[in-house]
């Protein structure tokens, strides 16, 4: 392989480690990544044992072959026999393992207790299997089901190498109890995405349940019905975003753009390739981009759009042009932030109990008199957005000026929170004030969740 090519593979493991990192998914020297040569499909390549993910050097990079030994075997990862195999799977391409929090938090569940996983009983030797199911919009599309188990020895073994392609062959993502997630896709890209969307699906979990709601309760009714007929809607996937695709050249706009993406990333109120923001240029026009997250280096694909409907518009795209059709914003944010959502989620179920999650709910009120709402709690909340709506997941199937989302932005200051699914954030001025208000309804939902939790404490 040529020097370019294979700068170009260290640039790739660079950035996707930088940018687990910089999401808290690893500390130091945690973590792993591995990806197939593109040209050479009995080569593969794996970070080196030791090596530190977030700050990768091209040495760390450490290039293994399928079929035959070599001297670099020694020098990399202690994860490299499950990776390989996970890699030989077939369509496998690209396998990320990291430590995140939530995932890892999750995972601690047993068999007599069961908080967050599904409790399946135990394998030939004694081994507990759990599943998770996330509840999330994303979640359920983008990960599914996700298996999560105990093992004898957890970190770098004979037995890991032994299952988790097992677990891999069926599903695209698993937890390793105590250790971490792993996901394996067809690039690092997408791995990496799984597991961005993972972690906020853990991380609403971990918040529902802390708020007294039931998840596990939630997860078989999302079994019940299947994701199809638990949700109204789908969300856009990873593999129809073109990252590669400008069709606006003016810088300025361009650096709006990935300021805004690259703050909502570090601030965790989106996962990578989830979400959507855009800006109203003129009457008819808009510029759009299919996401709201998106780590430093990254391209930042923008499209042009017009207001006017389409067939073929997106989710997202939808509720932008459904936005701009009937208010007087020129921008809005739709981020998957976890803490907000999942206050929306509690706020709801709370008053309607938890089939409101789900899409043949019709009983939630809107009127003027007992809007749902998240009431802030501390100063600033209190002083910038005292409430933010809260509308059920069916509105977004409401493509009319009657849409009580509309209502939501105009009566509390241009945020509103849809359950399971993500902040509408809006402004007449910015996208920088947009991020502004989805921040803040991340920090209302965070003081909120931790202050029910503190005065729990005796």
């Amino acid at each position: 392989m040529s020097d370019k090519n294979l700068n170009e593979i260290y640039q790739r493991f660079s950035r996707i480690g930088a940018a687990i990192e910089k999401g808290g998914g690893n500390s130091l020297h945690s973590g792993n990544l591995s990806m197939r040569d593109p040209d050479d499909q009995d080569v593969f390549y794996i970070t080196s044992r030791g090596s530190q993910c977030g700050a990768l050097k091209p040495a760390d990079i450490v290039q293994l072959s399928f079929t035959r030994k070599r001297k670099n075997d020694l020098r990399s990862s202690t994860e490299t026999p499950t990776h390989r195999k996970i890699l030989d799977i077939k369509g496998v391409n690209a396998v990320v393992h990291a430590h995140c929090f939530n995932c890892t938090l999750i995972s601690f569940d047993t068999e007599e207790q069961q908080f967050f996983l599904q409790y399946l009983g135990k394998d030939q030797k004694g081994r507990n299997e759990f599943q998770f199911l996330p509840i999330d919009l994303y979640g359920a599309f983008c990960v599914g089901r996700v298996p999560v188990s105990s093992y004898f020895d957890p970190v770098a073994s004979a037995e890991m190498e032994e299952r988790i392609p097992q677990y891999l062959t069926e599903k695209r993502s698993t937890i390793v109890q105590a250790h971490g997630p792993f996901t394996r896709a067809d690039s690092l890209e997408e791995a990496f995405h799984l597991l961005s969307v993972l972690e906020i699906s853990a991380e609403m979990a971990v918040c529902l349940r802390r708020r007294g709601i039931d998840v596990i309760e939630i997860q078989r009714l999302l079994e019940n019905k299947n994701k199809r007929g638990f949700f109204p809607i789908q969300p856009h996937q990873f593999q129809n975003i073109d990252f590669t695709c400008k069709e606006i050249k003016e810088k300025p706009v361009i650096h709006n753009f990935t300021q805004r993406l690259i703050y909502n990333y570090n601030n965790r109120l989106s996962g990578f390739a989830t979400g959507s923001m855009s800006l109203k240029t003129t009457d008819i026009e808009m510029i759009y981009c299919p996401l709201s997250a998106l780590p430093e280096g990254f391209s930042v694909p923008l499209f042009k759009k017009t207001i006017k409907p389409e067939p073929e518009d997106s989710l997202d795209l939808k509720i932008h042009k459904l936005i701009y059709q009937n208010t007087d914003q020129t921008s809005c944010m739709i981020t998957v932030s976890p803490r907000a959502v999942a206050e929306g989620m509690a706020v709801l179920a709370e008053t309607y109990g938890i089939e409101v999650l789900s899409s043949d709910v019709t009983s939630v009120s809107y009127t003027y008199k007992e809007p749902p709402v998240i009431t802030a709690v501390d100063a600033e909340g209190r002083f910038t957005n005292p409430e933010l709506g809260v509308v059920d997941i069916t509105q977004l199937t409401h493509l009319s000026y009657d849409n009580p989302i509309l209502d939501m932005l105009k009566k509390y200051k241009g945020c509103c929170v849809v359950a399971n699914y993500g902040v509408i954030s809006t402004s007449r001025n910015s996208l920088e004030q947009a991020a502004c208000k989805a921040l803040l309804a991340e920090r209302t939902a965070r003081f909120r969740q931790e202050t029910i939790i503190n005065q729990k404490i005796k």
